[in-house]
């Protein structure tokens, strides 16, 4: 049979009728991707944070209990159903990698569940956020206490890179990796997380009972508690390691089964882009993404400065500039040096090491060019 690869919703609905049938449990009819999303006019491109945002709250329209143990229905149901292992009987661990019985559960020696946004950094305990299985994972108990509330980065970002453990903990999959700060997961799953992490900060801008609004950034503010790094380190995540079949399957069984809402980052991954912008090269030497500078990271700020356009900047000398005499351009130099950035200042990362990293990067990511 063939399959219109452009057509998300052909393309699902074929794998469907491939797989059978996703869950047992189907509580909302209006989940296939043209249905749900067809009050969004126009180019997915197009679409704005409000309205995406509006879209993914009215249809959550089941919060689970986080436990049930009357009812079932409940967070450790969904996650044994969203994330059954490759066996009857078994659930995939997100960070180790591997499936495990399903039974038993939430102990120190077992799997529990993982809140990939910490409950910690804006998620709490209370409200839609604590139970929304989008970002639900189940984890190796070890390994999520290993994890806590690190954000996520390639090590070497935010810490000296001599500060470096692979994997990130004994019963991790091979390829993690943390330090102080930041914690790496496994390279099939990053996209994964990056997707579920651009969900949940569109998803939840404040509006609701106990919902803060949470923030996915570069520049981490220490006096905020509902911030998550790095959005830069997401985005090259959700490049590398693209939506699969697997994510497209659960994303489909949350809507359909648990929750009533779809992640439209699976269903459109271009959204990313438009949503969250490019990601900034990587920083060099451990210091952090160089926060504060003129139009640094995916989504700066104003510039610093904005008289600096040729015209502007030289408009207090008049006729040709060939006449122009040392004196006058001396001061006009002088005057214009608004900012002595200090040489080095690891508090903030707003120095001489960031302003070179961001003037002189290489053509590679991560990367700076030496002049001799």
């Amino acid at each position: 049979m063939l399959i219109d690869a452009k057509n998300p919703t052909t393309y699902l609905l074929c794998l469907l009728l491939v797989i059978g049938p996703l869950s047992t449990r189907s509580a909302f009819s209006d989940c296939d991707i043209a249905t749900y999303y067809q009050s969004l006019a126009g180019n997915p491109a197009n679409w704005t944070r409000s309205e995406l945002q509006g879209l993914l709250e009215t249809t959550h329209r089941n919060v689970l209990p986080y436990t049930d143990s009357s009812s079932g229905i409940d967070t450790w149901a969904a996650l044994s159903d969203l994330d059954a292992g490759s066996t009857p009987g078994t659930v995939h661990l997100i960070y180790a990698d591997i499936d495990v019985p399903v039974t038993p559960r939430g102990t120190s020696s077992t799997w529990n569940r993982e809140h990939v946004w910490p409950k910690s950094r804006g998620v709490g305990y209370e409200g839609a956020d604590f139970t929304d299985v989008h970002h639900l994972r189940p984890a190796d108990a070890n390994v999520n206490s290993a994890r806590g509330n690190k954000h996520f980065s390639e090590c070497g970002i935010a810490e000296d890179i001599s500060d470096c453990t692979t994997p990130a903990h004994s019963e991790a999959a091979a390829d993690t990796s943390a330090d102080p700060s930041s914690f790496l997961p496994p390279v099939s799953v990053r996209g994964d997380i990056a997707r579920a992490l651009f969900y949940m900060d569109l998803r939840y801008n404040g509006s609701g009972v106990d919902v803060l609004d949470l923030v996915l950034t570069d520049c981490l503010d220490p006096n905020e508690s509902n911030q998550l790094g790095y959005l830069s380190q997401l985005l090259k995540w959700h490049e590398q390691d693209p939506v699969d079949d697997a994510e497209r399957i659960r994303n489909m069984q949350v809507c359909q089964a648990w929750q009533g809402n779809r992640n439209p980052f699976v269903d459109y991954p271009e959204l990313a882009s438009s949503i969250f912008g490019t990601p900034s090269p990587d920083p060099v030497g451990g210091n952090g993404y160089p926060c504060g500078l003129p139009n640094q990271g995916p989504d700066p700020d104003q510039p610093a400065y904005s008289d600096c356009d040729i015209a502007t900047y030289y408009q207090s000398l008049v006729a040709n500039p060939a006449n122009w005499n040392r004196s006058e351009l001396q001061d006009l130099l002088e005057t214009t040096h608004r900012n002595v950035l200090p040489y080095t200042d690891s508090s903030t990362g707003v120095d001489t090491w960031a302003a070179l990293s961001d003037l002189d990067a290489g053509s590679s990511p991560g990367t700076v060019h030496l002049i001799y």
